[in-house]
């Protein structure tokens, strides 16, 4: 926790506060923000997409219970990642950019 904390005061000396950030950079993050936000729920799906017909193709083995506990931790950054940008295009819109 203390290393997070020493992190998160590192970059706030180093980042400069949106308002001085140029526009054109300001516009550049909003869209990539939006454009992650809403390509990652399509990853989601496409893992388990991929992954539910793999599994029923070779079974419930000892090989595929690892796969599953890997794309279920997937799927959990993933939520939270876009949790994440969800809260910055909402700074990003309230700021007007």
């Amino acid at each position: 926790m203390k290393n997070l904390q020493r992190i998160r005061t590192r970059l706030v000396r180093i980042v400069p506060p949106i308002e001085r950030w140029p526009t054109w950079l300001v516009s550049v993050m909003g869209l990539m923000t939006w454009l992650v936000y809403e390509h990652q729920q399509l990853m989601q799906a496409a893992l388990l997409g991929l992954l539910v017909p793999a599994t029923l193709a070779a079974g419930f083995t000892t090989e595929a219970m690892p796969l599953w506990a890997f794309v279920s931790v997937v799927a959990v950054f993933i939520a939270q990642m876009r949790r994440l940008l969800a809260d910055c295009y909402r700074v990003l819109a309230a700021r007007g950019y």
